[in-house]
């Protein structure tokens, strides 16, 4: 999308409607086992047999074992979200954040900036793309971050309770996913606390429910659905924020991932795309747990992303982080 149409836009009516689902979803669906593939083969024994034997090294390839590879990829993926997510329960618990309140609203902030790991890493970004995001971040008072975090506690608390996954699993309509909230104003902060941050807590609090709408999730949708713009009048992709209001001095137009995207659009093609890989797993006998369902879709995400990352780099202007994928 033009990110001189704004949030406002018609176009952000009809990525919601029934047909045009259906179309992004049917070349999402047609896309998937190339990059499914795609990350088996690349934590295969055989492509690292592959190279040594290119290298001039004699070695036996055994048959691939791929419920094992995906065991290992997404034990691997558990360690990692268990690590960093310990991080985000511990500091968004309700008694924490309550003694903040009682306390010291403001001293908030300067917390947040060192247990949060979104905000720490985005406040230590070198990356020129962030400057803005750190100047607005600079004059936010803790007292006004204190009560969008603990609003947003609220809600992961009070959806996570009124849908339980026997509710959940069977989900297959934009309509079906009430978030809606979560764009109101007492849910972020303007140019500080958006999408990205926001749904990155979210994740790290209750992967059940809530994926990333960041740009790990927006690129893998980006490139799953053929990068087509599926009728849109600004013949742009819906995954995708077009700077056209910016004067830039090469032939390339900075283009991000779309933050102003539909959250619940997000859920509902992760939790189709959750559908695929246990579809997939069980073919190789691999147990998935639903309550880490949207870790499985974010490292499949990871993949497609990597796989892109040069694509990538240059939509962005080169000014682009592969570390930076998990939380902007």
């Amino acid at each position: 999308m033009l990110i001189s149409y704004n949030d406002d836009s018609p176009e952000y009516g009809m990525v919601k409607e029934d047909n045009h689902v259906a179309e992004v979803w049917a070349e999402i669906e047609k896309n998937f086992p190339a990059y499914w593939q795609s990350m088996i083969n690349r934590e295969s024994p055989q492509t690292l047999a592959s190279q040594l034997s290119t290298n001039g090294f004699k070695v036996k390839q055994a048959p691939v074992n791929q419920g094992a590879i995906l065991n290992s990829i997404f034990r691997e993926a558990f360690e990692e979200y268990e690590k960093e997510s310990d991080k985000y329960r511990k500091f968004f618990d309700r008694e924490i954040l309550q003694e903040f309140e009682d306390d010291d609203p403001n001293a908030f902030k300067a917390s947040l900036r060192k247990e949060c790991p979104v905000i720490r890493n985005s406040v230590n970004s070198p990356h020129e793309v962030m400057d803005e995001w750190k100047q607005k971040f600079i004059p936010t008072k803790g007292a006004e971050l204190l009560d969008v975090f603990f609003n947003l506690l609220t809600f992961a608390e009070e959806f996570t309770v009124k849908t339980p996954d026997d509710d959940f699993s069977t989900f297959d309509s934009v309509t079906d996913f009430n978030v809606g909230i979560l764009d109101e104003q007492e849910y972020g902060v303007q140019g500080v606390i958006g999408a990205g941050i926001k749904t990155v807590v979210l994740y790290n609090l209750n992967p059940r429910v809530f994926p990333l709408l960041t740009k790990l999730s927006m690129y893998g949708l980006y490139f799953l659905s053929g990068r087509g713009s599926f009728g849109l009048p600004s013949k742009t992709s819906e995954f995708l924020m077009i700077s056209d209001t910016k004067k830039v001095k090469t032939k390339n137009i900075p283009m991000n991932h779309n933050y102003w995207y539909h959250y619940s659009l997000v859920m509902l093609y992760s939790l189709r795309i959750y559908r695929l890989i246990e579809k997939e797993c069980l073919k190789h006998k691999v147990s998935l747990d639903p309550n880490y369902r949207f870790l499985y879709v974010m490292r499949y995400f990871d993949e497609i992303y990597t796989e892109n990352f040069e694509n990538i780099k240059t939509m962005t202007g080169g000014d682009e982080d592969l570390t930076a994928r998990w939380y902007s």
